[in-house]
């Protein structure tokens, strides 16, 4: 979606509204790394509430405009690409996070593949299980706007890629994938 349509404007200004409570009680679940990589990092939000969790952080996210309105920090930077290409090695960050963006993606599975491709330790998943209800609200409510809403469901995540997943109150999901065991699996091999 371009990044001045009317539903990607209506987004930002509702993300707005989120207090920074929220940002800071899941950046609480997040353990210190070295180097981590935050994708679909939007305007730096999560990624400025996980302060003194990371040596060096990089917020990556295909929008350009919110690329550049994220903060600057000496100890983040922020890139402009699309989360299915990452334009890094393999395993060049201990941890990648997905803060309520894994579901904005055209194809999820792609982008948590290629996030599992750069981090040496765990990728982990704040979002909502694409099994619950209010999971199925938003994604009425992103369609119409013109996103994808591509929530993906905790059990398939476990079943998939041996997540550990919590659920908790209205759907919110915690995920959290060991990247070194995924890729051991002969199933991953095809990435």
């Amino acid at each position: 979606m371009p990044s001045g349509a009317p539903g990607q404007r209506l987004l930002r200004l509702l993300y707005r509204f989120v207090p920074q409570a929220y940002y800071r009680s899941k950046a609480r679940e997040v353990p210190y790394s070295p180097m981590l990589i935050d994708v679909g990092s939007g305007r730096g939000l999560f990624l400025g509430s996980l302060a003194g969790r990371y040596g060096f952080a990089v917020g990556v996210d295909v929008d350009a405009e919110l690329v550049k309105a994220s903060p600057r920090s000496p100890h983040a930077c922020y890139v402009v690409a699309s989360a299915c290409m990452l334009p890094f090695r393999d395993s060049c960050f201990d941890t990648a996070v997905f803060h309520d963006s894994l579901h904005h993606f055209v194809r999820p599975f792609d982008a948590l593949e290629e996030a599992l491709r750069v981090s040496r330790k765990s990728v982990l998943i704040f979002d909502y299980d694409g099994g619950g209800a209010l999971a199925r609200i938003i994604a009425t409510v992103e369609k119409a706007l013109g996103f994808p809403a591509s929530f993906l469901q905790a059990s398939m995540l476990a079943e998939r890629y041996g997540a550990r997943v919590r659920v908790g109150r209205l759907g919110s999901m915690t995920a959290e994938i060991d990247a070194g065991s995924w890729r051991k699996k002969p199933s991953s091999q095809g990435l």
